[in-house]
This record gives structure tokens, C-alpha cells and sequence, in this order.
């Protein structure tokens, strides 16, 4: 018996630091990309561009930059990440990263965030990642 494909999902994002420095990520999601779900992520994000991973379950990419701050977070680090791409995963995507999240479950996390605020309990996290006020 031949086993069903499962559509997967590619989120890509990138941080930016105050100093212009960029990493770039991706995470593989389980569920196809439909024009609703999009609608309803964009129209989720701060500014139809900006979220904080954190608080939907997505690792940051600051750390790729402490490289250049001998591991450590730097005046320029904030919480803000940028929402680059959502498109269907290739197969090669699909076969060679961990599946991070549900599409749907993380589209309704974003939701959540936009509806209460996406800066509620930011000083706490800001404080917890020891990341400039």
C-alpha cells in the first residue's frame, strides 16, 4: 500500500538588528499553504510584516548573531522578526527538516498574539532574554 504525500508548508522569516546585521530561518510546517491561511497570518502581523517568535512557538534567529558580540545580545537586539514567506515545501524541504508545527495551530497562534497585543508581557520577556528596554 502507498502511502499518502501530507503537503508541508516552508515559513521562512529573518531577524534584523538596530545595526542592520540579518539571519535568516525556516521551519517546516505540516498542512498546505491555502490563500485563507495567508490572509489570516499577514493580517495577524504587526505592521502586515513584524512578529515575535517567541510567543508563537518559533525559535528566534538573534542568536545567530552573537557571533559577532561574543555571544551575547548587544544594544542592537530587540524582538522583532520579519515575515519573509509562506509557500508549499519541496520535497527535498519536506524530506530534509523536522517538522516544527501544525500550519493551521501556528496561524491561530499568531491570531491569538495580534488579539491581545503582540507587546502584552513584552518588558518580562525582554527581561528574560536579557535584551535591552
Amino acid at each position: 500500500m502507498m502511502a499518502s504525500f501530507m503537503p508541508h508548508t516552508l515559513l521562512t522569516y529573518r531577524y534584523r538588528d538596530a545595526a542592520n546585521f540579518k539571519a535568516n530561518g525556516e521551519v517546516l510546517l505540516s498542512g498546505e499553504p491555502t490563500p485563507e491561511l495567508r490572509r489570516r497570518l499577514q493580517a495577524s502581523l504587526i505592521d502586515s510584516e513584524y512578529f515575535i517568535p517567541e510567543k508563537v512557538g518559533l525559535p528566534s534567529l538573534r542568536e545567530q548573531l552573537y557571533q559577532y558580540s561574543e555571544g551575547n545580545p548587544t544594544d542592537d537586539d530587540h524582538l522583532l522578526h520579519e515575515f519573509v514567506e509562506l509557500r508549499p515545501a519541496s520535497a527535498e524541504e519536506a524530506a530534509s527538516l523536522p517538522v516544527s508545527s501544525d500550519l493551521a495551530d501556528l496561524v491561530a497562534r499568531f491570531e491569538v498574539n495580534a488579539c491581545r497585543g503582540w507587546w502584552t508581557d513584552a518588558v518580562e520577556l525582554l527581561d528574560r532574554l536579557d535584551l535591552p528596554l
